[in-house]
């Protein structure tokens, strides 16, 4: 806009300045926030309400985004019987309705809304305060575009496998986001599948202030997890990483309830149904040595017979519609034992105290499953 810039102490206000022209603009800061008065060059008294402004998304606003501004605050007495709020955009001198930026004051409470924002963020709005009689006030509030955050796609977190159960502590989504926009505070939340399920719902839950996801992992599966980042001003980015849940599954029996994978909205009582996603395609569960409860959802086997990682699609369904799972189930390794490395203690004297025969020695085992120890006597397995 084109004025002459004062200081606030040599600020007078005549009211509404009919012909715009060429006013003299009053800046008032708190912090980064500008709070701009419109100053003609003759008359008027000096008006109180200077104070900066009460913005609950700043002067910055993001085009497309939700508005809010609560302009009430900038004037005194603003509470009053009689009071009455109008505002308009300036462009280059020129007013026009805040309509054709996608905003509207409430003459009530001079609060500024707007779903969606159209206009370039470099707008400034001229709100009046009537009060029944006498010149309206009149204050100018500058808009500055705000620009969102923005996400680095390599940054992004790559947790990869991990085992159902296992706790996770350091998952630094937030690494991958910034602002361009200096002291911006972003803050994080995050959803996983395409439902927007809340990440609750796999164990986990994200640090609203650094982004980082932790928790005790459930569910089964490849889940993507959805993280979002916002700055405060209307600006905000969403991008996504993917979590494969394993379940090991012995060659005994195996036993996996899939239900708590799974938020179906209310609509009567589930159905769940499975294959196994092979080489050559869909294959029934019968050729892992499995079958599914179609009214638990729960996996059972007495043998399982699987090889390496194998692939499990789960549908659930009920009267509102269904939702499809994939499940990971990976052949744990069995402990191993070196008949090289077993004790032999040798020939020992009754009641002799022995200590440190370190049997655990022997034994080995490939995955992460941390092992434990039972030993019986003689062939008829006494104590």
């Amino acid at each position: 806009m084109d004025g002459d810039l004062v200081n606030v102490k040599d600020c007078k206000f005549p009211g509404v300045n009919p012909g715009f022209g060429k006013p003299r603009v009053c800046f008032g800061l708190l912090g980064a926030v500008a709070a701009v008065s419109a100053c003609g060059g003759t008359g008027g008294g000096v008006v109180g309400g200077l104070n900066s402004p009460s913005f609950r998304l700043g002067t910055r606003v993001t085009p497309g985004a939700e508005v809010e501004i609560d302009v009430a605050r900038s004037f005194d007495n603003a509470d009053g019987v009689g009071v009455v709020f109008s505002a308009v955009v300036v462009r280059d001198g020129v007013r026009v309705e805040l309509s054709d930026v996608g905003l509207e004051i409430d003459p009530r409470t001079g609060v500024i809304t707007g779903a969606s924002f159209s206009g370039t963020g470099e707008e400034v709005i001229e709100v009046s305060l009537s009060r029944g009689g006498g010149e309206p006030e009149l204050i100018l509030f500058p808009l500055s575009r705000n620009s969102p955050p923005v996400v680095d796609e390599a940054a992004l977190p790559t947790p990869g496998s991990v085992l159902r159960g296992s706790e996770i502590e350091d998952i630094s989504a937030g690494a991958a986001f910034s602002d361009p926009d200096a002291g911006d505070a972003l803050t994080y939340r995050a959803t996983v599948g395409d439902g927007g399920d809340p990440l609750s719902l796999i164990g986990l839950e994200i640090d609203s202030g650094t982004g980082v996801v932790s928790g005790t992992i459930t569910g089964a599966g490849e889940r993507e997890v959805h993280v979002t980042a916002s700055d405060g001003n209307g600006g905000e980015v969403t991008a996504s990483f993917t979590i494969s849940v394993e379940t090991f599954a012995g060659r005994g029996e195996v036993r996996i309830e899939t239900e708590d994978a799974f938020a179906l909205p209310a609509g009567g009582a589930r159905t769940f149904s499975a294959v196994a996603l092979r080489d050559g395609g869909p294959a029934p569960l019968s050729e892992l040595g499995l079958e599914i409860d179609s009214a638990t959802g729960v996996i059972t086997g007495d043998q399982f017979t699987g090889m390496g990682k194998e692939r499990i699609e789960v549908t659930a369904s009920n009267g509102a519609g269904s939702a499809t799972m994939i499940f990971i189930i990976t052949d744990n390794a069995v402990p191993s034992v070196s008949e090289a490395n077993f004790p032999s203690p040798g020939l020992l004297q009754r009641f002799a105290v022995v200590d440190g025969i370190e049997a655990q020695r022997a034994f080995d085992h490939f995955g992460e499953d941390e092992l434990t120890y039972s030993a019986t006597v003689g062939d008829h397995g006494l104590p």
